[in-house]
C-alpha cells in the first residue's frame, strides 16, 4: 500500500552540504571559527535550511519559496558578518546598510512564509 504523503528527499542533503560549505569556506579563507558556539550556530542555521527546503518540496507554493529564499539570504548575511569581523582590509568591508537591508529581506521572506501558509 502506497503512502499518500509527500516526502522531502532533497532536504536530506542540506545538512551535510551546509556543514561542508561552512567548513570549507572557513578553512579556505583561513578563518579559525570552529569553536563550539560556531558549530552549534551553524547546525541551527542548517536545521532551519533543512525545514525550509523540505517545505518547498512538500508544498511548492510561493510562500514556501519565499521562506527558502529568506533562509539563503540569512545565511549570506551571516557570511558577510563573518567576513567583516575577520578581514581587516578596506575591500572586505560591507556597508552596514547593505547588511541591514539583506537581513530585513531575509526576515521578511521567512515571516511571509510562516504567515501565508
Amino acid at each position: 500500500m502506497m503512502c499518500s504523503c509527500k516526502r522531502a528527499t532533497y532536504a536530506y542533503f542540506i545538512i551535510p552540504f551546509n556543514l561542508a560549505t561552512y567548513g570549507g569556506l572557513t578553512y579556505t579563507l583561513g578563518i579559525k571559527l570552529f569553536t563550539l558556539p560556531m558549530i552549534s550556530y551553524t547546525f541551527a542555521i542548517t536545521v532551519l535550511a533543512f525545514y525550509a527546503l523540505a517545505r518547498v518540496e512538500m508544498f511548492r507554493t510561493v510562500p514556501s519559496y519565499l521562506g527558502w529564499a529568506g533562509v539563503k539570504l540569512f545565511m549570506l548575511v551571516d557570511f558577510f558578518i563573518v567576513c567583516n569581523e575577520t578581514w581587516s582590509g578596506e575591500e572586505a568591508q560591507f556597508s552596514g546598510s547593505v547588511l541591514t537591508m539583506t537581513y530585513y529581506l531575509a526576515q521578511l521572506g521567512i515571516a511571509t512564509s510562516v504567515f501565508f501558509c
